[in-house]
């Protein structure tokens, strides 16, 4: 390719680069057509330069073991229809991405304009989110909020449909802003305050799964990065609790319902968890197809002597993979997140980037918010958590060949 061509692709991959990061926080329609964009664009790219193509690795290879025994696991079901099949297989899309995002980041570096954008994004997002939690709808659209029983505020949801995919998105985009903090300090005023806003934002979800994940996140990247300055975060925490636990009846009550078994949320939490359970019982191997085991529930239900409850994913990432996909598949995700996790503490450990330690904390989220809820299932979250991937993995790259 010449290099005429070559700054062509280059400054149309950067124009959509853009697109990508202001859909991360905005829309999920922009996101995936951006993301899609570039993954087409990569793949003619490097099909002309196949010098610049990372070869794949071993965490390639995991993801698309997964997908392989997805579609293993589609084919074992004999209830399943041609579209059915069609869609479990387009559902693990995203493993192509977790392949070409990276390669695509190494070619066109993130840089300080990408990441303004995402923080003016951010910003704007999370002044909505005050502005949902206070009055109850949207500016841009005709869309009313969850509101908290005995309590005048609202469940924020930025531009996302569901409180608890906006909370997961944020609190994986906040170890981004927090990492960065930790190794920048006050210095970076403009990533300070918008961590600060982000933190806001996820505060006002109401959301006690994200909430807990991100703290172990946050403590977790404190103890590793800044030990020294872990009785100051400690302390602050301890005092924003206890100022939010005396002033604020809506955290009052959301943590006095945390193990209310009676509370409506908890008790069909605890029915899904009973119901996928059984259906993994009854097929441990293979289990129903991904994200089929919403349409056995009822049955299983009634099994159960249960005549109050709701349908849906089984509100745990684990459970969903055994229920849909059996023990192969549950182990093939531990065996991801597990990969995902080393190699991005090996990498801090050699490099001490805070591009290591902001993946570290999104794995954190994802994994300890996944015993509450399906967190990897909702597209929003994906490709947060893939965004940040693409920025450890593609860092990591320079950094090794600088080496």
């Amino acid at each position: 390719m010449t290099s005429t061509f070559q700054r062509i692709f280059i400054s149309t991959f950067s124009a959509i680069f853009y697109l990508y990061i202001l859909g991360l926080v905005s829309s999920v329609a922009i996101t995936e057509g951006a993301s899609w964009l570039l993954f087409l664009l990569g793949t003619a790219y490097f099909a002309w330069n196949r010098s610049q193509f990372q070869k794949l690795w071993a965490l390639d290879y995991l993801a698309l073991a997964l997908w392989l025994w997805t579609t293993l696991s589609a084919f074992m079901q004999s209830d399943l229809s041609g579209g059915d099949l069609q869609a479990i297989i387009g559902k693990m899309r995203w493993v192509l991405l977790l392949i070409a995002l990276p390669r695509v980041f190494f070619l066109v570096q993130c840089r300080r304009n990408h990441f303004m954008l995402l923080s003016v994004a951010t910003i704007l997002v999370s002044i909505l989110a005050v502005y949902q939690s206070f009055v109850g709808d949207d500016l841009l659209r005709d869309s009313l909020h969850s509101s908290l029983p005995g309590s005048s505020l609202y469940r924020a949801q930025g531009f996302f449909n569901i409180s608890m995919t906006f909370a997961y998105s944020f609190g994986i985009l906040l170890c981004f802003y927090f990492s960065r903090f930790l190794q920048e300090g006050v210095c970076n005023k403009w990533n300070l305050v918008t961590g600060l806003c982000n933190a806001i934002a996820l505060y006002l979800t109401f959301t006690r799964g994200a909430w807990l994940a991100v703290f172990c996140a946050l403590l977790f990247m404190v103890i590793l990065q800044a030990k020294k300055y872990l009785p100051v975060f400690l302390s602050g925490f301890t005092i924003l609790f206890s100022a939010l636990y005396g002033l604020s009846s809506s955290f009052r009550m959301r943590l006095a319902t945390l193990f209310e078994s009676g509370f409506e949320s908890n008790r069909y939490r605890t029915q899904l968890w009973q119901a996928n359970w059984e259906i993994f019982k009854d097929n441990p191997w293979f289990g129903v197809g991904y994200r089929m085991n919403d349409r056995l529930q009822e049955a299983y239900y009634q099994q159960l002597g249960i005549t109050d409850y709701i349908t849906g994913h089984a509100h745990n990432t684990y459970l969903q993979f055994l229920a849909g996909l059996g023990v192969g598949g549950l182990l093939l995700l531990l065996a991801l997140k597990w990969s995902w996790w080393v190699k991005a503490y090996r990498s801090f450990q050699k490099y001490k980037s805070w591009q290591a330690l902001a993946f570290l904390g999104a794995v954190l989220v994802l994994s300890i918010g996944g015993l509450t809820e399906c967190n990897f299932q909702d597209t929003e979250v994906k490709h947060m958590f893939l965004f940040l991937y693409a920025v450890f993995i593609s860092d990591h790259w320079r950094r090794q060949n600088v080496a």
